[in-house]
C-alpha cells in the first residue's frame, strides 16, 4: 500500500473517539491503556500554566491520525517547561511499516519545538525493536533502564532522550522534515 499524504489528517481527540482508541490500543499493546486512562488524558486540565517569553510552556497533547476518514493512529504527550514526554504513540498494524510512525513522531517533535522544549523523553519496551529503531533514527539516545516497568508481560523499559540543541541533532539528524 502506498500512502497518499494529502489523505492524512491529524485532529484533536474527542470523547467520541474513545472506543476507537481502545480498539487500536488493544490491537497494539499487551498491556493496553483502558478507556478510563484515555478519558483522563483527554479531559484533564492542568492546574497550572507556565508562560515564558509569551509562549505557553505546559500542556497535554492528544491527537488522532486519520487516513481517508479512517482512524489509524494516535499520540499523547505532555510538555512542562523545556521537557516534552511522549506518553503513547500507535499506528494500526495494517498501516505499520508505511512511514506513519515517523509521520506521527515528526508531528510530536514539531509541537515540542514550537513549545521551545529542549528535551524529549519516552519509555519503550525493551523488546520493541522497531520502535527503538525509529527513535534512534531521530537521534534519541538510550539513557536509562527501568527494571520491570511494564506488566503483562513483565518487562524492562528503555528510557530514551532527545536533546534538540545538540549540534549533531540540529545539523546531521533526521529531523529535517520537522
Amino acid at each position: 500500500m502506498k500512502i497518499v499524504e494529502s489523505k492524512l489528517q491529524i485532529r484533536k481527540i474527542e470523547v467520541a473517539d474513545l472506543e476507537l482508541l481502545v480498539e487500536i490500543e488493544q490491537e497494539l499493546f499487551p498491556n493496553p491503556w483502558s478507556k478510563d486512562m484515555f478519558l483522563d488524558e483527554i479531559s484533564r486540565k492542568e492546574n497550572f500554566s507556565i508562560e515564558i517569553d509569551g509562549i505557553e510552556r505546559s500542556g497535554r497533547h492528544s491527537y488522532l491520525l486519520e487516513y481517508s476518514g479512517e482512524v489509524i493512529g494516535f499520540f499523547f504527550g505532555w510538555a512542562v517547561l523545556d521537557e516534552y514526554s511522549i506518553m503513547n504513540i500507535g499506528i494500526r498494524k495494517s498501516y505499520q511499516h508505511l512511514g506513519l510512525g515517523s509521520f506521527l513522531l515528526q508531528k510530536q517533535l514539531s509541537m515540542a519545538l514550537d513549545l521551545k522544549c529542549r528535551y524529549i523523553y519516552l519509555e519503550v519496551r525493551k523488546s520493541n525493536e522497531s520502535a527503538i529503531k525509529l527513535y534512534e533514527k531521530y537521534n534519541f539516545e538510550r539513557v536509562a533502564l527501568r527494571k520491570d516497568y511494564y506488566s503483562s508481560p513483565q518487562e524492562d523499559a528503555i528510557v530514551m532522550k532527545l536533546d534538540f540543541f545538540l549540534k549533531t541533532n540540529l545539523k546531521e539528524g533526521n529531523n529535517e522534515n520537522i
